[in-house]
């Protein structure tokens, strides 16, 4: 699991990062300032973000999660030495994934991590099946603030991104709420070919292919052993 610290105090920093070292997770990256989390998590994959409310930046820790459950959805635990009502209430505006007092023992950070991860995903396995909506030649997908149309003649790929699936088309990436297999299942009539266990291509969108890849416009997307002899049975090879 990577996991990602927004804290601004060093000490604490380096305590939660041992704490979370040996109970066997991966810290990708810390922060002192909201924006600087923002920045990472648009260009980086994170399971799980552990934030502090009270910041010395510009963005307090709410503040930075509202704008993060705007970009994407990654459940985040707010760990913080703030007790109040008024503070737990606006907390509570964010949705985040559970809320942990300071100071906390190991225990407590464990059991907390595992019921907010284990939360997550059973919210997100019963969203799941209304998360994207086929209709004939067309894909809609959960965007920031409404269902996104993508014809699937403009989908060029998709990569597997643990829980996620980037669908890659000539000019965007979607990023959705759904594994590749699930994304397979719903598209098994269409064009598309599952070349690789984290890659799904669009055939009409292949410009060639090597022994191990399949080349789309400029990118080069794998395909394994054990697909080739059904990947070139789908194409008219001569």
């Amino acid at each position: 699991m990577k996991i990602a610290i927004l804290e601004d105090e060093f000490i604490v920093v380096k305590d939660l990062q041992n704490r979370l070292k040996q109970m066997g997770y991966q810290v990708v990256a810390s922060f002192g300032e909201g924006e600087e989390l923002i920045a990472f998590i648009s260009q980086n994959k994170v399971d799980l973000l552990l934030v502090d409310i009270q910041l010395k930046g510009k963005l307090n820790g709410i503040e930075t999660l509202q704008i993060v459950n705007k970009m994407m959805n990654i459940p985040a635990i707010f760990i913080t030495a703030q007790a109040d009502k008024a503070t737990f209430n606006d907390a509570k505006g964010v949705k985040p994934a559970a809320y942990l007092l300071k100071p906390y023992n190991n225990f407590d950070l464990q059991t907390t991590i595992e019921l907010a991860i284990e939360n997550h995903l059973e919210i997100q396995t019963e969203n799941e099946q209304a998360s994207n909506y086929v209709v004939n030649d067309t894909i809609f997908v959960r965007g920031k603030d409404r269902f996104q149309r993508i014809q699937l003649n403009t989908i060029l790929y998709m990569e597997a991104a643990g829980n996620y699936t980037d669908i890659i088309t000539a000019d965007q990436k979607y990023v959705v709420t759904s594994k590749l297999g699930q994304l397979e299942e719903q598209l098994n009539q269409g064009p598309f070919f599952r070349c690789h266990r984290s890659y799904m291509v669009n055939l009409h969108a292949v410009d060639g292919f090597d022994d191990a890849n399949i080349f789309i416009n400029s990118q080069k997307v794998p395909i394994s052993k054990g697909s080739k002899k059904a990947f070139l049975e789908k194409l008219r090879v001569i």
